[in-house]
């Protein structure tokens, strides 16, 4: 089971924004994502994390 970070869209609901090199980035642990998020949002203050979640991913 892996993890990932959403962000809320007004067109899309949540999906996953969050990538690197392109790809999607996902997280092996609920743990590591949440940790993600937070340094994140400590980096942004002039962002919500009520327009951010963590996820579990459908598929692998």
């Amino acid at each position: 089971m892996t993890y990932e970070i959403q962000h809320k869209t007004l067109g899309q609901g949540w999906i996953n924004t969050w990538s690197e090199n392109g790809l999607p980035v996902r997280f092996p642990t609920l743990e590591e994502a949440n940790m993600e998020l937070e340094d994140y949002l400590q980096t942004r203050p002039e962002l919500s994390s009520d327009d951010f979640r963590v996820a579990k991913t459908a598929t692998d």
